[in-house]
């Protein structure tokens, strides 16, 4: 490794976080111009109870929502220019090689300045508020603190549900997850965040046809009815923009959805 290098992340209207991570290579590019490769691995800046700085490890979904946070860019490898602005301090920084040893040295340099440096003390969050963020990653492939290790859903359940009951007009039907929460606040008490999401949708649907084997499906009315976390009932509200994604959709439409939104699940149907 070649030291450690600070970055500041992308502007939001309140704040803007400060990211560590080790430079793996510095390449010259033109005179007075240094690119940096950087590892893979990041920490986000933060004070501790005590004042201290320390770095937190920090994952995102995918590797867009990494380089969204930090305001990359560029394609292919992680990669920063050292300048000023961007990599403060990167001076005294690249001569170190541990993010401890780095932000010792920035302490004071930080303490007062320009730069958020984001608190410990992160806003409390509780499981209500971890369902409904499970829920826009689902439906609208909003970016989230949830990274989704195992799911499990069904397919074709209309079909399964005529050729058992061609008289019926309406199906219960449920997705289940295995997720791990990385937010910085969290509302579980071991330290893993680990934990079971399972989702209650119900569907009301016409089925048009003169027998089982030759039929269509219309006039769909889909509904989330119940979210569920380890087993406890979640008491959320869920919002008109989800209602307006999902209530036209079966149940085939709403998993390739999911799928479409969370790529890299585990999946088992």
């Amino acid at each position: 490794m070649n030291g450690i290098i600070l970055i500041k992340g992308k502007a939001k209207k309140d704040n803007q976080f400060l990211y560590a991570c080790h430079v793996k290579a510095q390449l010259e590019i033109k005179p007075g111009a240094t690119l940096l490769i950087l590892s893979d691995t990041f920490y986000r800046v933060i004070k501790s109870d005590s004042g201290k700085l320390k770095g937190v490890l920090i994952n995102w979904k995918d590797e867009a929502a990494l380089k969204a946070a930090l305001n990359f860019k560029s394609n292919g490898q992680l990669s920063v220019v050292k300048n000023n602005n961007k990599t403060p301090f990167h001076w005294k920084t690249l001569k170190h090689q541990t993010i401890h040893s780095a932000l010792a040295e920035v302490e004071s340099d930080l303490v007062g300045s320009q730069y958020l440096v984001e608190s410990s003390q992160a806003t409390p969050i509780n499981l209500d508020q971890v369902a409904t963020s499970a829920l826009n990653l689902f439906f609208l492939g909003k970016s989230t603190d949830l990274v989704v290790l195992k799911s499990i859903l069904p397919e074709s359940v209309i079909d399964e549900q005529i050729e058992s009951n061609s008289r019926a007009s309406e199906v219960e039907w449920e997705c289940n997850f295995e997720c791990l929460w990385l937010g910085e606040s969290t509302p579980f008490a071991t330290k893993t965040s680990r934990f079971t999401l399972d989702i209650d949708l119900f569907t009301e649907y016409q089925v048009r046809g003169l027998n089982q084997d030759e039929y269509e499906v219309g006039d769909i009315d889909t509904e989330i009815i119940h979210v569920f976390i380890n087993g406890d009932l979640c008491t959320i509200e869920i919002t008109d923009e989800i209602i307006k994604v999902i209530s036209e959709m079966d149940p085939d439409e709403i998993v390739s959805l999911i799928n479409k939104n969370c790529p890299e699940f585990i999946k088992v149907n």
